[in-house]
């Protein structure tokens, strides 16, 4: 009998195999739509060319059996056949239906081989992995590790030994951090201290400079948790091995648990992690957070200056760390000389800073490097006459940082500039801060003072030296606690930090506050704390100094559905007073707050009394 024409073509392109240009072809389009990267392709060519060569070859063998009695065409009975023996999984057999729609395209070309349409499956592009009927089995014992880590977070184990505060740690960094290697775990482990904080966002990176470690931005729970490690290791001289780590992490889940942990390891833990990070994360989010690797670290300063908007210029994390031997000076004086300081008057401190000024501009005179002027303003922040007088001494450290960091938009800024910043700042700045204690001011009394300070400047546009000041506070560690969104400077270019939530989330705060509020009076406290910052938009001094003088209920309780009418009158009072007149204003409770909650607060105040 007598071979067709579409039995021939097939076995031609069995017998030829890898030598045929429809293999050849078919091969090199495959590569460029897996790995469109020169350099992985270069990387993983072996493997990719065996896999698509065994599915050609697997579809040649699906051809040869089926096809039989199609003679110048495909019929659609036999093709049917070959599809319906094609694998079950969904990538392997999109590629065969590929391969498969190629050979058709070339019989037609070439050999004038007709063919019926075949079915094609249609792929959307995913920027995520996609979760196998096996993966969501898995999702109890996600739930499980999920339950722990909250368990954690909201009441830790403070009973537990070493090892079992080890596996929590590794727990804790391996779950919530895209740790990438083990040997990256370890030296996160080893060096708990190398912490940063950015721009809000803390991250571990080694400092030591012999060690080519990777930059990993750390959740919340991940900080608190190398921190801990830290406080109760330093010092100790014995090294975590990896080969430790799974003992250790079985040990602590195993720890008050009914669930048998014993088969955990870090590579299970990685697919419940990655698990877990689908289910979380949207696809740009995932390709943000999770997907480390197809990017190019950046280095220190300019990861530094996308986070914070200004120029490092040292390439170090902390901005002002320029002048970090000044600031430990500065805490430790404060710690030593609390009590032999004593009253400065404001002529004094602009008298002394007077002379730091032309002792600058006579080194500017005699054209001496900016290093001269540095040296001259460390000595006079080491002298004890300095030191007894606090707000010169932060005055004089604002301008060395100013000196050689730069200020907020400009790396580097000229002397005159700087003696101007500090200049225009010094008397607004005395004028509120000369009879207060500063070792009794808190962030919000720096705000509020910094506020009032203000409204003493002459010049509108000057007014913003208060939140470059304020910047420096912060960014150098002497008021950790100070917000910059509480600075209200008329033309400044401060962007507010606050963290938006969304009313849902206000709903489940206030539901679990509630639920405490009966048995503890601090969660009864929070819970309307929360609302008149939320629903009312009081500032955090407005409301934590409210009285119930500065309500205004009906004499009549209201039933259940019926109108309440309920007035806060925003004012000034005993405990605190208002920045300016604009600030005093009435508040309809009634209107603003939620039925059930302002009923609370009616229960409140008549509990109270």
């Amino acid at each position: 009998m007598a071979t067709t024409k579409v039995c021939a073509f097939i076995i031609q392109l069995s017998t030829q195999g890898k030598l045929h240009p429809l293999y050849i072809e078919c091969l090199a389009a495959y590569s460029s739509s897996v790995f469109p990267s020169i350099a992985v392709k270069n990387k993983k060519s072996k493997k990719i060319e065996k896999e698509f060569f065994a599915s050609y070859n697997n579809l040649l063998g699906h051809l040869k059996k089926e096809i039989k009695l199609s003679d110048n065409a495909f019929l659609s009975e036999e093709l049917g056949n070959v599809l319906a023996a094609l694998k079950p999984e969904v990538l392997s057999k999109q590629a065969q239906l590929i391969i498969l729609q190629s050979i058709l395209n070339y019989a037609k070309k070439f050999l004038d081989i007709d063919s019926p349409n075949i079915p094609s499956i249609i792929t959307l592009k995913r920027d995520k992995p996609m979760l196998t009927p096996v993966d969501l089995t898995k999702l109890p014992i996600v739930e499980l590790i999920n339950t722990q880590l909250s368990r954690e977070l909201i009441a830790p184990h403070r009973d537990l030994d070493q090892k079992a505060k080890l596996g929590r740690l590794l727990l804790i960094l391996y779950y919530t951090v895209n740790i990438e290697k083990t040997e990256h775990l370890q030296l996160m482990v080893k060096y708990p201290q190398d912490i940063f904080y950015v721009g809000g966002i803390c991250y571990w990176q080694c400092r030591n400079i012999r060690i080519n470690s990777p930059r990993y931005v750390l959740s919340d729970m991940a900080v608190m948790a190398l921190q801990q490690w830290h406080n109760v290791h330093y010092g100790a001289s014995f090294a975590i091995k990896p080969s430790q780590f799974k003992a250790a992490l079985v040990y602590y889940l195993n720890y008050g648990s009914c669930f048998d942990w014993s088969d955990i390891s870090l590579l299970k833990l990685r697919v419940l992690r990655r698990i877990e990070n689908v289910l979380r994360y949207g696809a740009v989010q995932y390709r943000m957070y999770m997907l480390p690797g197809v990017c190019q670290p950046l280095p220190t300063n300019a990861f530094v200056r996308i986070l914070t908007g200004k120029v490092s210029a040292n390439a170090e994390p902390y901005l002002s760390e320029a002048i970090s031997d000044k600031t430990k000076a500065f805490r430790d004086w404060s710690t030593v000389a609390n009590e032999n300081t004593s009253f400065v008057s404001m002529e004094k401190t602009l008298e002394q800073l007077d002379k730091v000024y032309t002792e600058l501009c006579k080194l500017l005179e005699r054209n001496k490097p900016r290093s001269d002027s540095l040296m001259a303003i460390a000595i006079i922040l080491d002298q004890p006459s300095s030191k007894s007088n606090p707000y010169f001494w932060i005055l004089c450290a604002w301008l060395y940082s100013l000196l050689k960091t730069g200020g907020t938009h400009k790396r580097r800024l000229k002397v005159l500039t700087t003696i101007d910043y500090v200049k225009s700042l010094s008397r607004p700045f005395l004028i509120i801060f000369c009879t207060s204690d500063i070792y009794l001011l808190s962030g919000e009394d720096w705000a509020e003072k910094l506020n009032d300070a203000a409204d003493h400047f002459s010049s509108a546009q000057r007014k913003k030296y208060i939140y470059y000041f304020a910047q420096f506070l912060i960014d150098s560690g002497f008021v950790r606690d100070l917000c910059l969104s509480d600075i209200e400077v008329l033309g400044s270019s401060s962007e507010v930090d606050s963290n938006l939530i969304s009313h849902e989330h206000v709903q489940v705060i206030l539901s679990y506050l509630d639920t405490q509020s009966a048995y503890c009076p601090v969660h009864r406290d929070a819970y309307f704390l929360l609302c008149f910052c939320f629903f009312t938009g009081l500032r955090r001094n407005e409301a934590a100094k409210l009285t119930w003088g500065d309500f205004s209920f009906s004499l009549i309780e209201p039933n259940q559905y019926d109108f309440d009418y309920v007035q806060l009158s925003v004012r000034p009072n005993k405990h605190r007073t208002l920045k300016t007149t604009s600030a005093r204003r009435e508040l309809p409770l009634d209107a603003l707050w939620p039925k059930t909650v302002l009923s609370k607060l009616r229960y409140t105040r008549c509990f109270s009394r």
